[in-house]
């Protein structure tokens, strides 16, 4: 091509910058011979777009084209070119005759604009057109005027761009014709070549029900343009993902903020952005070193990191409503990432979030986690919540298909809990619940350092793993509502309510012990509110190694015998139950053989002011009446350890072993007023028995 030689001075003048993202791309030159020209679509979104064609005088042809324009180019490339263009020196408008065209679906996007590579050759008199401009037509009849541009420097190349944004006739259209006419040419004959490469059409936005596009493949296109260099990537300055069932699938890109404009991704109106490799949210500093790149999530809408780190060097916002989800990936760089009140932010990485440093989902220099927003850990392995996670957060869920969430630091959720799937592990953590509680698969998990705190006013359904525990376990409910256990739980400290609020726990007949250990034994305080269906609780009282004479009680109705409870049902475990004995056991009585004619369990009967023996365990229960008030008894009991028959014996004559035991009792919690019968008459006794699970301040 005349005035190839010329090229060589702007090899290094131009950068790789598209301010909009391509949905309809030519190269002009075939992928496996760079020098093979070829009019044909080389990448496109939608499907139903043409060829490039020439209308006119002249056919279309093969030429060098503007691979070594770039910076990175390796090759020239192929071009496509054309002569014998219009010589009026006033724009022709729709009644141009001499045109490229072709034809673009443009569905499920807005703000067009198109873009290409101009060369307008000059030899002596004769030139290629000077000008140029774009018509439209959505029916193929009836075209319309755009605007026009001078082609630029004549034998060199030339970006041009032409902004069509305001012509809202194209956008989200299945067809749309675009004529490329050039006219004020000096001819003799015929006037002198223009060459057109790579030629795209791009768009600033989707629109509503854009259903799910694939952006084009940006290293691609980089070596078509190119002709042949890989390794690089563009910078675009800005795009929206917006409308409602509109789904984008990204990579590679990168958003770069140029002169005072900055390089904005912007997702918003419940549209769905999925970013599958490496996206760059880049920055353009201004005099006042304010960031102007940034991604914006905001209105219902949806990002989605797939395997792929996103780089920000300006701010990235997910805005009231809108929902960020990191994966396995993470958001690094200088810049600013900011999770607003009522946005979500999805937590993939086994670490969760930091507060600072290079672990995490969130690695930018600034970030700043909302107490407004809402978190959801949705990793597939076991994660922490981690440091930066807000001591007091809107919305928590945990959607772990393969693992569990553990605490990091106390935490307060004062909008909904969803356990979705996997455990939320407590910890030796602090954890409120000030609203909705709800469970798909997942459950809480405790041990004996936790604490869990139930307030608010919404219904809260309370499941735990397997044999888990909690230290206390608080009730702050607001007056009318509820907090139900759905699961078996161990309580190590207490369970307590709060005065100032008047809501009710549930225990749903669940299976609830409250554990006696040798530093502490678990109470039930207080009912400021209530409590209801405490029916399978089970009460343990700690024994220390030391053979005595005790006064025990089991502050619970409808309980187990006394065989079932503090004999462990016969059954000999180290450190359970105890032996209860009497001379010669009849068989079917329950009690255990001594050496003498002692019994070792009694109760008191205050018409006789004296002992009586227990002589059956299995039809004696522990608590005899079931009337809920009052119906527990008090036991003078000899306690010798747990029930290891060795430790029947004279201890005067003999070492006898003395452990440690746990005696348990099973039944319905007495709560609320509880009456007893006293004797009446001076100077007489009557046993009574603490009937609450719960010291008793005398």
């Amino acid at each position: 091509m005349k005035g190839a030689l010329l090229i060589l001075c702007f090899l290094f003048s131009v950068q790789l910058s598209q301010a909009q993202m391509p949905i309809l791309y030519y190269d002009f030159e075939n992928n496996s011979n760079r020098s093979t020209f070829e009019n044909l679509v080389e990448q496109s979104i939608n499907s139903g777009n043409s060829t490039v064609s020439k209308v006119g005088t002249s056919a279309i042809a093969g030429a060098t084209g503007a691979g070594l324009f770039y910076t990175a180019g390796v090759a020239n490339g192929e071009a496509i070119s054309a002569s014998t263009w219009s010589t009026a020196t006033s724009d022709p408008g729709t009644s141009a005759s001499t045109y490229f065209q072709f034809t673009v679906n443009t569905s499920g996007f807005s703000g067009l604009s198109v873009q290409f590579d101009c060369y307008p050759t000059a030899f002596l008199l004769l030139t290629a057109p000077k000008n140029i401009g774009i018509l439209y037509s959505t029916d193929g009849t009836n075209f319309f005027t755009t605007s026009t541009q001078s082609t630029g420097t004549l034998n060199a190349w030339n970006h041009l761009n032409f902004d069509l944004s305001s012509f809202t006739a194209i956008n989200n259209n299945s067809s749309v014709i675009i004529r490329l006419y050039g006219y004020n040419a000096a001819t003799v004959i015929t006037s002198e070549p223009m060459s057109i490469d790579n030629l795209q059409v791009s768009a600033l936005s989707t629109v509503s029900n854009a259903g799910t596009k694939t952006m084009l493949n940006e290293s691609s296109i980089y070596t078509s343009i190119t002709s042949g260099a890989t390794g690089s990537i563009f910078s675009r300055q800005y795009f929206t993902v917006t409308g409602t069932s509109t789904t984008v699938n990204m990579s590679q890109e990168i958003f770069t903020g140029s002169g005072t404009s900055g390089g904005n991704l912007t997702v918003q109106d419940t549209a769905v952005l999925n970013i599958t490799s490496p996206v760059t949210i880049d920055s353009a500093i201004v005099a006042n070193s304010t960031p102007l790149s940034t991604l914006n999530i905001t209105t219902y809408a949806t990002v989605n990191l797939s395997g792929a780190d996103l780089l920000c060097k300006g701010s990235s916002t997910v805005a009231n409503t809108g929902t960020f989800n990191c994966g396995t990936s993470t958001v690094t760089n200088t810049g600013a990432f900011t999770v607003s009140a009522g946005g979500t932010l999805g937590i993939g990485s086994t670490v969760g979030i930091s507060s600072s440093g290079a672990t995490g989902n969130i690695q930018t220099t600034t970030r700043s986690f909302n107490t407004g927003a809402n978190y959801t850990y949705n990793g597939s392995s076991n994660q922490i919540t981690g440091s930066g996670l807000p001591s007091s957060i809107n919305n928590l869920i945990v959607n772990n298909s393969s693992g569990n969430v553990s605490l990091t630091n106390n935490l307060t959720v004062n909008g909904q809990t969803n356990l979705t799937a996997g455990s939320l592990m407590i910890g030796t953590t602090t954890l409120t619940l000030n609203g909705v509680v709800s469970r798909t698969l997942g459950n809480f998990d405790g041990t004996e350092n936790s604490s869990l705190i139930l307030g608010g006013g919404s219904a809260q359904d309370v499941g735990f793993d397997s044999n888990d525990s909690l230290s206390i376990l608080n009730i702050n409910k607001s007056t009318g509502s509820t907090a139900i256990l759905n699961s078996a739980l161990n309580i190590f400290t207490g369970i307590t309510f709060n005065s100032s609020n008047l809501g009710s726990l549930d225990l749903n007949n669940e299976h609830v012990t409250l554990k006696s250990t040798s530093t502490f034994t678990a109470y039930l305080g207080s009912i400021y509110g209530s409590l209801n269906n405490a029916t399978n609780v089970t009460i343990e009282r700690f024994i220390p190694a030391r053979r005595a004479w005790r006064l025990l009680t089991a502050p619970i109705t409808n309980s187990n015998s006394i065989y079932n409870a503090w004999q462990n049902g016969g059954v000999y475990t180290a450190g359970i139950g105890t032996l209860i004995t009497m001379p010669n056991p009849v068989s079917g009585s329950g009690m255990d053989a001594g050496i003498n004619s002692n019994y070792s369990m009694m109760t008191f009967n205050s018409s006789t002011q004296g002992l009586i023996d227990v002589t059956n365990t299995m039809t004696s229960n522990i608590s005899p009446s079931t009337s809920g008030s009052a119906d527990n008894v008090g036991y003078f009991i000899f306690i010798r350890g747990d029930r290891n028959p060795a430790t029947i014996g004279n201890p005067d004559f003999v070492t006898l072993p003395c452990v440690n035991t746990t005696l348990s009792s099973w039944g319905k919690l007495q709560t609320g007023n509880q009456t007893f019968s006293a004797v009446a008459t001076a100077g007489k006794f009557t046993l009574i028995g603490n009937p609450y699970a719960s010291p008793i301040d005398f």
